[in-house]
């Protein structure tokens, strides 16, 4: 019930300014808005690369792919190329720099179906990072140094 006098009250205030700008006159804009400048298109991949590029990753050789594709996206600067390192961090398992990557190609404002693919691959990059178990270290003290070093003269 509040949420119905809620938006019979904004209804009722919409109405009631409404007339006041209503007669004020609309001044057309000063300046028309520039056009954007067209990108223009990344050049193709080559396929040949593509082709290298595919048999390295069918092989799991995900070092070889991300020196290949990073080698790739410096001659070309084609996004896409930045979703493909997003993949191979992702299987090498560094998600920090997968996400970054993921975010570096939404930033080229991908088409939607794109948009979706990365923002789903950046939340499996994180539910991987959360879910990693923190590596123990452990802490070395005088008294191990002692230890090792007794044992030590002690088989010696």
């Amino acid at each position: 019930m509040a949420i119905g006098t809620l938006r019979h009250s904004l209804l009722l205030v919409a109405l009631a300014t409404a007339p006041a700008f209503a007669d004020e006159p609309v001044e057309p804009p000063a300046d028309p808005p520039a056009e954007t400048p067209v990108e223009p298109a990344p050049p193709e991949l080559d396929p040949a690369t593509v082709a290298r590029l595919r048999e390295l990753y069918d092989k799991k050789d995900y070092v070889a792919v991300r020196q290949e594709l990073l080698a790739a996206h410096a001659k070309t600067k084609h996004p896409q190329l930045l979703f493909a390192l997003g993949q191979v961090e992702l299987n090498l398992q560094h998600y920090p720099d997968a996400i970054a990557y993921y975010e570096q190609f939404l930033a080229t404002n991908p088409p939607q179906e794109q948009i979706d693919l990365a923002q789903q691959a950046i939340g499996a990059a994180r539910i991987q990072l959360a879910n990693q178990k923190p590596r123990r270290h452990r802490h070395w003290h005088l008294t191990d140094t002692l230890i090792v070093v007794g044992g030590g003269l002690a088989l010696g």
